[in-house]
């Protein structure tokens, strides 16, 4: 894996990161006794196996580099990026 793939990957992991994070809150899945629900065990046991699906894919999927020209013409992606960046903690 090149340089420019292996900071891709870091970058992706690290979002990843932060979106775990909130989907672990939205399940509730450390039962904070601060949120007023929680979802079922069978809701968290699917949650726990998705989520490592999830995590071989960032860590092992294919990574495509993206021109940096090409993604600033691309309207949609950079709505996408100003969309993420702008929810950030």
């Amino acid at each position: 894996m090149g340089r420019n793939q292996a900071n891709a990957r870091d970058l992706a992991e690290r979002e990843a990161q932060i979106a775990f994070t909130y989907l672990a809150r939205t399940f509730n899945h450390c039962n904070n006794p601060k949120i007023p629900y929680r979802y079922s065990p069978e809701v968290q046991a699917r949650f726990l196996e998705l989520g490592r699906e999830l995590v071989r894919l960032i860590k092992e999927g294919e990574i495509i580099e993206r021109n940096g020209d090409v993604a600033r013409q691309d309207a949609a992606f950079r709505r996408f990026l100003a969309k993420l960046i702008s929810k950030r903690p």
